[in-house]
């Protein structure tokens, strides 16, 4: 599957995100159509998810989705290989392993 066999689908997206600006600009400049339903919050894409056709979000959440739904799901969710914006995600390091946090 891919973004053109995707156009017409309902996806939710969290409002006021870069996810939400790229996905209106990408399909601004494409036939790709998809109705897109702006949620609140990161928690409500899971639930989104099972009640929409697909979910926008950075690539790495939507691995940690996938992993997260129950077996007999994760074969019918396809991760589109479009890469929409190609934004860093921020280094993280654990709180107290300021040795670590000083090398990052």
């Amino acid at each position: 599957m891919d973004m053109v066999k995707a156009s017409d689908m309902t996806c939710v997206i969290e409002e006021g995100t870069t996810t939400m600006t790229q996905a209106m600009s990408y399909m601004s400049g494409t036939t790709v159509k998809i109705v897109g339903v702006p949620v609140t919050s990161a928690a409500t894409l899971m639930d989104g998810n099972m009640d929409y056709h697909c979910t926008s979000s950075d690539a790495s959440s939507l691995a940690a989705m996938k992993a997260e739904m129950p077996d007999g799901m994760k074969d019918e969710w396809v991760i589109l290989p479009e890469l929409l914006s190609k934004e860093p995600l921020g280094p993280v390091t654990r709180e107290g392993d300021d040795q670590f946090t000083d090398l990052v």
